[in-house]
């Protein structure tokens, strides 16, 4: 259950240097007190309430917290629209996103054949199709050296709450801003869901798996917590608000 509470309501959002910022409410019946965060994909704030609570408790919290969301917004890197003459981390190197008249991809370069007002969409395409083959390229390394079952599909998605998931099917799911990041990273979140085809839990003998699969489990896992958030400043704000 989840209210997206837009612009009228006095909690909608808080307004801070000039700027406005929705904030989401989301209503959960395991929630023993309130809890507020930044999501730094969409630019809001979300805001965990117990089931039954009342408007006015709402409105004094997000008053208290005012200075903590100020200090915590202030921290978002700069968003990186996904435009000409843009430079983006692509799979591990750095490249300059330009017309496809600039030249062929490499040496630096990510052509794109579009207008200015596509460019994102197309970019976007282009590094999901790029990340694509590479998981899969990757997860069927994996899969083989641990001996387990097939891969039955891998999906990429534009997820706020985990960076990938595995199903007892065998479906890999992956947040597509993981293009952005460290290939160490990067691998390290694929073995990762390979391991649970084959341990479908987070046991000792899980961790293990995962560390014979990626010696830099633990940096990469010290990486996302410190800077996992700056893949989600690619882009613009998404439309919608988290679901």
């Amino acid at each position: 259950m989840q209210r997206n509470l837009m612009p009228s309501p006095p909690h909608s959002g808080v307004r801070i240097n000039k700027q406005y910022y929705p904030v989401v409410v989301r209503p959960m019946t395991s929630a023993r007190r309130m809890r507020l965060r930044v999501d730094p994909m969409r630019d809001s704030l979300v805001l965990t309430v117990p089931a039954r609570c009342s408007e006015r408790r709402i409105v004094s919290f997000l008053e208290e917290k005012k200075s903590w969301a100020e200090e915590a917004l202030s921290t978002l890197p700069p968003r990186q629209p996904l435009t000409f003459g843009a430079i983006i981390p692509v799979l591990g190197r750095e490249v300059a996103i330009v017309p496809a008249a600039y030249g062929r991809s490499g040496a630096g370069l990510l052509p794109v054949l579009a207008t200015p007002s596509k460019c994102e969409e197309t970019v976007k395409r282009m590094l999901m199709n790029q990340l694509q083959k590479y998981i899969e390229r990757k997860a069927e390394q994996y899969a083989l050296q641990i001996g387990t079952k097939r891969i039955k599909d891998v999906t990429l998605r534009d997820t706020s709450s985990c960076w990938g998931s595995c199903t007892q099917a065998g479906r890999l799911m992956f947040s597509w801003r993981l293009v952005f990041a460290p290939k160490f990273v990067l691998d390290y979140v694929i073995a990762h869901e390979v391991a649970h085809l084959k341990e479908m839990n987070h046991s000792v003998k899980f961790w293990k798996l995962n560390a014979r699969l990626t010696p830099r489990m633990n940096e990469a896992r010290a990486w996302l917590q410190m800077h996992g958030h700056s893949l989600y400043r690619y882009g613009s704000v998404p439309d919608s608000l988290p679901v």
